[in-house]
């Protein structure tokens, strides 16, 4: 059995049905029409590395989407074309099958988009970002055949990163960010001389719409190991080419953002609260305009130093109903973030616990129950709050205790009794 059989065997194989559903029937589409179709890029590096992966890339040597409307239609999938560029999108419930025309690409000036026109497979992979996105096997005709004009295979066995050409970074500079989120994810070093092109053309970022550079940094911040991605394009000098303020705090460890995921809090917001943790404000609202933060995300970042910086949370004793009573009103990517970046112990331990444990904690009495208790209007809500307060100092631990505080208050409101 050849290579190439052996992989286009492994990738049906590791498909889930309704993804393989589809991959079939683009070649029996193609097949019919007698355009050539090939799976590339990602799906065909994961495959090699032995990863899972979820979507898959089909490039068709014809009109990608006449292909994928007939495959729709036959399989009853959802359909998104996106007619400039000859793509479209087949929407699977295990992953997504994008179905692309193959292209050549000439960018007009750096930043810019590309112009596109139709051509074949080996312009295709031409215009790729990295050789390790670059490998393609044939789907049909048959015999099926391995793509690999750049050495992305060899780039795979040497776990490197590697630029196809020397002008890529300039034609489009998010690829100097993609590179870092790529070398982390996969664990590889971005090979030398690449690194060199990105620190040589870093300045080129500043030419990016802010709409592509912040869905860069979103990629990023949803990726398997953001850290170390953030980390790097740091250290290479990308945050300061942008001028704005991004920097990466040395003390963020790995793990943050997996930590982030289970607090659900939006790993946007937080990832950003840390990249401007040490921005003066004046340069937070650069940021903003520079990317078009979301208001949620810029209220966040904006909030971050007044969390860090609270003389309350740096408090040797506090009560928890106070910290809880301050926090509550606060972005919780805000609060995440301080929980890795305040200089003050104490009010790391605060961020978290509040995260873990406080902000969770409810009376066991509701609305109803102190209605039915001879609370009216406004004094619900505040007996609520006191009842909040009181769990999360201690004060009460049980329903028992909870109405034994509740029906004091009521003595209290009533006041002491008068003889005749």
């Amino acid at each position: 059995m050849s290579a190439a059989t052996t992989l286009r065997d492994r990738l049906f194989a590791v498909l889930p049905p309704d993804q393989r559903a589809l991959t079939e029937t683009a070649v029996e589409t193609c097949a019919s029409r007698r355009y050539p179709l090939f799976a590339v890029g990602g799906a065909i590096r994961d495959l090699l590395l032995g990863r899972a992966f979820s979507d898959l890339d089909l490039v068709v040597e014809g009109p990608a989407i006449e292909v994928a409307a007939a495959v729709a239609a036959a399989c009853g999938a959802r359909l998104v074309t996106h007619p400039r560029f000859g793509t479209a999108s087949l929407q699977a419930v295990a992953g997504r099958v994008d179905v692309v025309t193959a292209r050549r690409e000439r960018y007009p000036h750096p930043g810019a988009l590309p112009v596109v026109e139709p051509a074949g497979i080996a312009d295709d992979l031409g215009r790729r970002d990295f050789t390790i996105h670059a490998m393609a096997v044939r789907l049909w005709p048959q015999p099926e055949e391995f793509l690999d004009p750049f050495g992305g295979r060899a780039d795979l066995e040497a776990r490197l990163v590697r630029v196809l050409h020397d002008a890529s970074f300039r034609d489009d500079a998010t690829r100097a960010l993609r590179a870092f989120r790529y070398a982390a994810r996969l664990d590889f070093a971005i090979e030398p001389h690449t690194l060199d092109l990105v620190r040589r053309d870093a300045a080129y970022l500043r030419r990016v719409s802010p709409a592509r550079l912040r869905r860069e940094f979103v990629l990023i911040f949803e990726d398997e190991r953001p850290e170390r991605a953030l980390a790097g394009a740091a250290e290479a000098g990308l945050l300061s080419a942008l001028r704005c303020g991004l920097s990466w705090p040395r003390d963020v460890p790995d793990g943050a953002f997996a930590q982030a995921r289970k607090w659900n809090v939006a790993l946007d917001g937080f990832g950003f609260c840390l990249l401007l943790a040490s921005a003066h404000p004046s340069l937070v609202e650069r940021t903003v305009r520079r990317l078009a933060l979301a208001p949620r995300i810029a209220c966040a970042a904006r909030s971050l130093a007044e969390i860090v910086e609270a003389p309350l949370l740096r408090r040797a004793s506090v009560a928890p109903s106070a910290v809880v009573t301050m926090l509550d009103g606060a972005p919780p990517e805000a609060i995440a973030a301080a929980a890795f970046v305040a200089r003050d112990e104490i009010a790391r331990r605060r961020c978290v616990r509040y995260l873990d444990d406080w902000r969770h904690i409810r009376p066991e009495l509701d609305g109803d129950a102190l209605s039915a208790l001879g609370f009216r209007g406004p004094e619900i809500g505040e007996t609520l709050r006191a009842l909040r307060n009181a769990r999360l100092d201690g004060v009460v631990a049980s329903r028992a205790d909870e109405e034994r505080f509740v029906r004091q208050r009521l003595t209290e409101r009533a006041g002491p009794a008068t003889g005749a």
